[in-house]
């Protein structure tokens, strides 16, 4: 079932528009329609061929690595979900979709004491990776009068170096988050291991089984935010319904046109 993908899926392998030589240079907007053509077809194939409905899966733009000038070409092609790592950038782009109804979601490790600035922007946060971060986003959302979307970082992988509970306290992370009334968690996140050998299909699936799990003791958990653009088709085979993709919808742009660079720290895509 899958396979194993390094770089660029298969599927996705020279899909980048090629100006003539010597002509103009590809206009962003058919890169990135040619990127976005592939990543849909790519995710039809892998849900076809775990017999699900591609519909039920949500292309993530995820934001770190370019220019807010980018951002509005996409809402036109359909993306209208994307997320940033760091609080303090997102500001720009979210003023650069404030007309174009997107939806902004939180995909970094969230400190505490921007959670204030956070909920100005976010309308979803991915990675909700401890009691800390539980406790303020459900105070701040309450002070304010409202409800915040989350979902539950789990560390599958068992990395110290990555942030999330364990998957034997998940259970307890959700019955403490549910307790808030502020609070409403939709389902998992996590950021697995590149490693190569199946880690990663292993990591999604130990995922979706975990989540799985809970719904028959907790809920309704509906979504997976897992796969990102070097592995998603292997994560939409394992139960994926969030993709968060950087590099996948973002390549073959003019080098002017990307923001921070792709080894600067943050958690949901290394674009």
């Amino acid at each position: 079932m899958g396979f194993s993908v390094k770089g660029p899926p298969t599927a996705m392998r020279g899909h980048v528009p090629t100006p003539a030589p010597g002509g103009p240079p590809a206009p962003p907007a058919a890169i990135l329609e040619a990127n976005l053509r592939a990543v849909r077809g790519a995710v039809e194939a892998a849900a076809r061929r775990s017999g699900r409905d591609p519909r039920s899966i949500t292309i993530l733009a995820a934001t770190k690595s370019v220019a807010a000038a980018v951002l509005p070409l996409l809402p036109p092609l359909g993306v209208r979900d994307f997320g940033e790592n760091r609080v303090q950038e997102a500001a720009a782009k979210v003023r650069a979709l404030s007309d174009l109804g997107a939806r902004w979601h939180m995909i970094g490790r969230l400190q505490t004491n921007k959670v204030r600035r956070a909920l100005d922007h976010f309308h979803r946060f991915h990675s909700v990776d401890r009691d800390a971060v539980l406790l303020a986003l459900a105070e701040e959302a309450a002070r304010r009068g409202g409800i915040v979307d989350c979902l539950i970082q789990v560390n599958v992988s068992g990395e110290p170096t990555k942030g999330g509970y364990a998957p034997g306290e998940a259970e307890a992370a959700l019955r403490r988050a549910r307790s808030l009334p502020s609070l409403r968690v939709t389902g998992l996140m996590a950021i697995p291991s590149p490693a190569s050998g199946g880690g990663g299909r292993a990591a999604f699936r130990a995922l979706r089984e975990l989540r799985d799990g809970l719904r028959s003791s907790e809920g309704d958990l509906a979504d997976l935010s897992m796969g990102m653009s070097g592995d998603f088709e292997e994560a939409v085979e394992e139960g994926a319904t969030i993709l968060r993709l950087g590099s996948a919808l973002f390549r073959g742009l003019p080098p002017e046109l990307h923001g921070r660079a792709p080894g600067a720290a943050g958690g949901g895509e290394a674009a």
